[in-house]
């Protein structure tokens, strides 16, 4: 598993989303099925692997760490 950050793509938005899974597809797959989060506001091209975080051993599933979008 790696950690990725999801950032805005909006110009009037901002805020990030951290996500552990095996591949970024899969990482924003995680996205989509979170009931308060809308696709228009990131996508692959805004995504980044955090390669200085390595996610604890115990974690064996793609989970949703934290998400924080706001568009104005």
């Amino acid at each position: 598993m790696k950690v990725y950050c999801f950032t805005n793509k909006n110009d009037y938005g901002g805020g990030f989303a951290i996500v552990i899974a095996n591949s970024p597809i899969e990482a924003l797959g995680v996205l989509a099925n979170v009931d308060t989060f809308n696709l228009e506001h990131t996508d692959l091209s805004h995504c980044e692997e955090l390669t200085l975080l390595i996610p604890n051993e115990s974690i064996t599933n793609p989970t949703l760490v934290a998400e924080r979008f706001y568009t104005e």
